[in-house]
């Protein structure tokens, strides 16, 4: 008896051990799962964003929480609308995210410079309005209008100020779908509107296109600079002067010498809708090169090179290092000077000097 009993706890003991190595398996068992979404909703042509999208889980018995990144994502371009089942991957574990992809479609056009001022007995200029379409993607995009697109054709009727009801009819092509929008634009008669363009608007456009040169403009020149010009700027003159043009070239071509050598550009702006100017100038450095180091030319073969400017070359870098000495043509001597004024190339000669040690020899 005592023996059946003693098999039956034994039973049971292992039916318990048994039972607790399955519930540590259960426990133990690898799993991966999103438990962070990103975007889910796309259109066609975008592929699926990573962003925001987390996974977590176990393997072999380590836990991990992650972000998920493109190498674990199966899915390339959406090219169609429908419903997709994106795979996501990380070490041999894999889960799946539900995703939607919809036709781009534009929501809604939205007039963005609500306080268009605009000069009456004048005609409708479309690039004033600024109208932008909202998608469905969430993005933004500007419209590009022509006078087709508005039921005004011109402001040439108004002589007072007034608001001005001006309907824009748009067409989303793609989807076959119009917009309309009515807004109100401010017209303001003929004389009035130069006096307030002048007073209210002009001076942020003379201190933003001062503002914007000011990026463009490095405090420190080591090469020619592209400086803004009037092309960049609608309605705009500029116009570049160098208080050493010597050095800074009102087109923005730098000399350099061997030392530094500050520079002031002044900037002329000039209004062409009221006739305003307005000056601003920018201080500036053009860095110096340094003193020149030549080659020695003891115990060896000198070569000589001949240059004239009227028939200029540049010489590339291989052949500058193989000549020792330039003769360079020709200046000539004026009220007992030498004048090199009309030698437009001397600068590039003598930076030979500065890169490549070569001796420069003016010829007279």
């Amino acid at each position: 008896m005592k023996r059946v009993f003693y098999f039956f706890i034994i039973a049971i003991a292992m039916f318990v051990f048994i039972g607790c190595q399955n519930d540590n398996k259960d426990l133990t068992k690898d799993y991966i799962e999103v438990y962070s979404l990103g975007k889910t909703t796309y259109v066609v042509g975008e592929s699926f964003d990573c962003k925001d999208f987390k996974i977590k889980g176990e393997l072999n018995g380590n836990k991990f929480d992650l972000e998920i990144t493109n190498d674990m994502v199966s899915s390339d371009v959406f090219s169609e609308v429908k419903n997709y089942v994106v795979t996501i991957s990380y070490r041999g574990l894999s889960t799946t995210v539900d995703v939607s992809v919809n036709k781009l479609e534009i929501t809604d056009i939205e007039f963005v410079n609500s306080d268009l001022i605009v000069c009456g007995l004048s005609e409708l200029d479309p690039n004033d309005y600024n109208l932008v379409a909202h998608y469905n993607n969430g993005q933004q995009k500007k419209l590009n209008l022509d006078k087709s697109n508005f039921d005004v054709q011109s402001y040439e009727d108004v002589y007072e100020n007034t608001q001005l009801p001006v309907t824009v009819t748009y067409t989303d092509s793609v989807n076959n779908i119009v917009f309309t929008k009515v807004i109100y634009v401010n017209v303001y008669e003929y004389d009035n509107y130069f006096e307030w363009f002048a007073e209210n608007v002009e001076p942020d456009v003379f201190n933003n296109i001062y503002n914007d040169c000011l990026q463009k403009i490095p405090d420190i020149i080591e090469d020619d600079i592209q400086l803004p010009n009037t092309n960049d700027y609608n309605r705009y003159t500029l116009i570049w002067t160098s208080s050493l043009p010597t050095v800074l070239y009102s087109s923005g071509k730098v000399d350099r010498y061997a030392i530094d050598i500050d520079v002031k550009l002044t900037l002329k702006i000039k209004s062409r809708i009221t006739d305003q100017v307005k000056d601003y100038e920018f201080n500036v450095t053009v860095k110096g090169i340094g003193e020149a180091t030549l080659k020695d030319l003891t115990n060896k073969k000198v070569v000589f090179a001949y240059l004239r400017d009227t028939t200029y070359v540049q010489l590339d870098e291989t052949n500058a290092r193989k000549i020792d000495v330039i003769n360079y043509a020709f200046a000539n001597i004026i009220n007992n000077k030498c004048d090199v004024s009309h030698m437009n190339y001397l600068n590039e000669v003598i930076k030979l000097r500065y890169k490549y040690g070569v001796r420069v020899v003016l010829s007279v």
